[in-house]
């Protein structure tokens, strides 16, 4: 009779069938990869029409999420970053639409024959203020982030506009010519207590809150200068942050407060982004090329910036590490891109 010796040589031990069950237990329960989301949003003229785009901080992943052959432009993310806010020209008229973060889901917010645009997002994400000249004028509104409850706040003949809300969403600023030139101006978030902060020959504008409420950083056009100013959220202690005689104008505080960018440069002469301390201390010429550089956002940590630049002969994208002064062009094609906005 054949019969086999080695019966046993095929049977596994016990403490072996533990240790492979619990290796597969341990495998099942591993959490799933996280989710990845594009960190930067921009705009493109790359189809032949300004167009929003996402992609990630290496230029990777350049995605295209609205198709039309009007312009969609100004895109900014919510402050959870899952959705998009933008404007659109598609339905005739510049409006305001919102879109999911991959593009789904785009939604028309506002509803009326005129141009509503400016639009900017309170810190919570659920109510948001713009500019509209629906009444015949430029005037600032606020609806909630699903376009209900539209509501006027301001109403006067004059023109208001770019508005922004503080960090806690009290406040609003906005720029007015109520008082024949353009001023800075401070308001509740519900209209109330509309107080102008500046009061200059020339022109303030380009308003933005510190991030904890307490200053406003503005750009001002007096004293025959273009220059820097920072002031108490009250309007007192308007100091001049910038000096020389070049032109300097887009600031835009760090996250955290602690710096300040900007864009610098002679008359008729090349545009450079610099950053300096938040007391104006330490100005720094960041990029200094023989072209012009523009448009400079913080990253959420503050460590590095996205600018726009045309050093290439036509408008591109760039990222570039503060500290280290390392530039990237992250866009790299023949057509425009520009507006860009991290992800929070």
């Amino acid at each position: 009779m054949f019969h086999n010796s080695n019966r046993n040589s095929f049977i596994v031990p016990p403490l072996s069938i533990f240790l492979l069950t619990a290796a597969l237990t341990m495998l099942s329960c591993e959490p799933p990869e996280e989710e990845s989301y594009p960190e930067i949003v921009f705009v493109s003229e790359r189809d032949g029409n300004p167009e929003i785009y996402v992609m990630d901080t290496d230029g990777s992943y350049q995605t295209r999420l609205t198709h039309h052959e009007a312009s969609d432009s100004y895109p900014h993310f919510f402050p959870d970053g899952s959705r998009i806010l933008f404007v659109s020209e598609r339905d005739g008229n510049l409006e305001i639409y919102v879109m999911d973060i991959d593009g789904e889901n785009q939604r028309r917010l506002t509803y009326n024959a005129e141009e509503d645009a400016f639009p900017h997002i309170s810190p919570d994400g659920l109510s948001i203020v713009f500019a509209s000249k629906r009444d015949g004028n430029g005037e600032i509104y606020a609806m909630d982030s699903d376009g209900e409850n539209q509501r006027r706040l301001t109403a006067n003949p004059a023109r208001d506009d770019t508005p922004q809300m503080s960090q806690d969403g009290s406040r609003i600023t906005f720029i007015s010519t109520r008082d024949g030139n353009p001023e800075i101006y401070i308001m509740d978030n519900d209209g109330g207590n509309q107080t102008r902060l500046t009061e200059s020959a020339g022109s303030d504008d380009t308003p933005q809150f510190s991030p904890d409420g307490s200053r406003i950083l503005f750009h001002s056009y007096r004293n025959w200068g273009d220059d820097i100013y920072v002031m108490d959220a009250g309007g007192s202690n308007q100091t001049k942050l910038t000096v020389g005689s070049r032109v300097t104008e887009h600031p835009r505080f760090s996250p955290d407060g602690s710096r300040i960018t900007f864009v610098s440069y002679d008359v008729n002469a090349d545009k450079d982004v610099f950053v300096m301390d938040g007391d104006g201390g330490n100005p720094m010429n960041l990029t200094n090329t023989p072209s012009w550089d523009w448009n400079p956002e913080f990253s959420p940590d503050g460590s590095r910036l996205v600018f726009e630049s045309f050093r290439n002969g036509n408008w591109e994208i760039y990222l570039m590490e503060i500290d280290r002064l390392r530039q990237v062009n992250l866009t790299d094609n023949p057509h425009a891109d520009f507006s860009p906005q991290f992800r929070p």
